[in-house]
């Protein structure tokens, strides 16, 4: 168990690594008139598997104890915990009971920019990160 542990934070950490780089080269920018929303329909603009550019990201009940996101590419509704919030800050995360795969979102509530990492173990080791804004 330990070693399955080490080794998805080690792929986690690689893929952050792979997108902080990323960030270097392109400016995020919010959507300009966003207002943060107890639901908020988003969109990746960038990732490390290009197949996830362009995908639709929802986020629902926000601002409530159970909130929950929807990955339109997975169609599947899937309950988050908060896991620290602050006054222009909100952490969401899963960690998956069957597989212990794990999704964290970082959003930020005043610009609507979020970043989301993933890692897990599905068929073979995964890891990756995106970007997008919410609208």
């Amino acid at each position: 168990m330990g070693d399955l542990l080490a080794t998805l934070s080690l792929v986690a950490v690689l893929a952050l690594v792979g997108c902080a780089g990323y960030r270097d080269d392109v400016e995020i920018e919010g959507p300009g008139s966003f207002f943060f929303a107890s639901n908020m329909h988003c969109e990746v603009i960038s990732a490390t598997d290009p197949d996830y550019i362009g995908e639709s990201v929802d986020f629902m009940d926000v601002d409530s104890e159970t909130p929950r996101v929807r990955f339109r590419g997975a169609g599947v509704r899937s309950p988050m915990k908060k896991t620290f919030e602050t006054e222009g800050l909100l952490v969401l995360q899963l960690v998956a009971s069957g597989s212990g795969s794990i999704d964290t979102v970082t959003l930020d509530k005043s610009k609507g920019i979020f970043v989301r990492t993933y890692s897990g173990d599905f068929l073979g080791l995964y890891a990756g990160a995106a970007h997008g804004v919410c609208r």
